[in-house]
């Protein structure tokens, strides 16, 4: 197993997180309080990409890629038993990583009674989907697929070359926007040879920080329930 860059298991657990850390690596704040059941709870905190091949689509074999993110609101979800809860082991060793040698790190403040294997909670959001196709002969499909991305996003797209697509050269672009989604599709080909398309690449994702996508859905949900959190268990953190 290994994260979005290709970093091994081993190295992704280094930089799991405890709920009651006040921050994740990536600066996502937590800081569930101590008296809240599952602050102990540690979560695993590396982007991750689940990779599916081959996919069928118009008579073509493609790459399914969905790059999954870490969020704090998720694992509070997870925490709070609002959503189901996915785990993954690890070794302490591993999870305490090379700072955790001479005490808890920031990270992981409540250490000193995590078994020799851990278990890590999975506080993934999709990020991102992607379909690829590559190795030539493709305008069958560049012309299947991105014509029928603009079937279904026409009142949305921005951005259409494939009224001008010729598949002996097999280039075109097709991006579309509905103020919450994108979606980016490009098709390209061999201009010196007129080989046809040879890579067929498109992208799916949410734009970031707009209104009523889930992940600012998620954003706002959080920041309701840390609210309520320290309302109800940050008085019983500070009484000794």
């Amino acid at each position: 197993m290994t994260d979005e860059q290709g970093m091994a298991f081993p190295a992704v657990l280094g930089t799991s997180v405890q709920a009651q850390a006040p921050e994740a690596p990536d600066g996502q704040g937590i800081g569930v309080p101590k008296a809240l059941p599952g602050s102990d709870v540690i979560a695993l905190w590396e982007p991750v990409v689940l990779r599916v091949r081959p996919l069928k689509i118009a008579d073509a074999e493609f790459t399914l890629l969905v790059t999954f993110r870490p969020s704090a609101a998720r694992f509070l979800m997870g925490l709070t038993g609002s959503a189901e809860r996915f785990q993954v082991q690890g070794y302490k060793s591993r999870v305490l990583g090379p700072d955790g040698v001479s005490g808890c790190p920031k990270r992981i403040p409540s250490c000193d009674k995590l078994p020799e294997v851990v278990s890590l909670d999975t506080a993934w959001i999709v990020d991102s989907v992607k379909l690829e196709a590559s190795g030539g002969g493709l305008s069958r499909a560049a012309a299947t697929v991105l014509g029928q991305l603009v079937e279904d996003n026409r009142s949305y797209v921005g951005s259409n070359t494939m009224q001008r697509f010729s598949a002996p050269y097999g280039e075109g672009e097709v991006n579309a926007d509905d103020g919450v989604r994108e979606v980016l599709a490009l098709a390209t080909g061999d201009l010196q040879r007129a080989a046809g398309t040879q890579t067929i690449e498109v992208l799916w994702r949410e734009r970031r920080n707009s209104k009523g996508t889930y992940a600012t859905n998620l954003a706002d949900w959080l920041k309701q329930v840390r609210e309520q959190l320290v309302y109800q268990y940050g008085a019983k953190q500070a009484t000794p």
